[in-house]
Parts: C-alpha cells; sequence; structure tokens
C-alpha cells in the first residue's frame, strides 16, 4: 500500500518543520536574532504546509 501523494507531502514537511526548528534553536543559542527569526518563520510556514497537505489528502 502506498501513500497519497498529499499525504507523503504532508509527511516531508512536518519532517522539515523539526529541522528548521533545531536550526531556530541552534540560531537562539548563538545569540543571532535574525537568523532565529528567520528559521522560525520558515518552520512555521513548513508546519501550516503540513497540516494544509494532510487535511488536503483523502
Amino acid at each position: 500500500m502506498s501513500l497519497h501523494p498529499r499525504r507523503t507531502v504532508a509527511y516531508l514537511a512536518g519532517a522539515c518543520t523539526g529541522g528548521f526548528t533545531t536550526a531556530t534553536l541552534v540560531s537562539v543559542r548563538r545569540r543571532d536574532a535574525r537568523g532565529a527569526a528567520r528559521w522560525l518563520v520558515v518552520a512555521l510556514l513548513a508546519g501550516a504546509l503540513a497540516v494544509a497537505f494532510e487535511e488536503a489528502a483523502p
């Protein structure tokens, strides 16, 4: 049984969200406010994409 393509994208975006969140935490630890803000925005967008594709999958 294979996954629906939208569900595959949702899982990939969810995994990326975790990575981007980790990058945010590393930037905060390095006291790089601009980098942290940038990674946080990317993480939030990836999370929103994951939720959208999960809801769109049958």
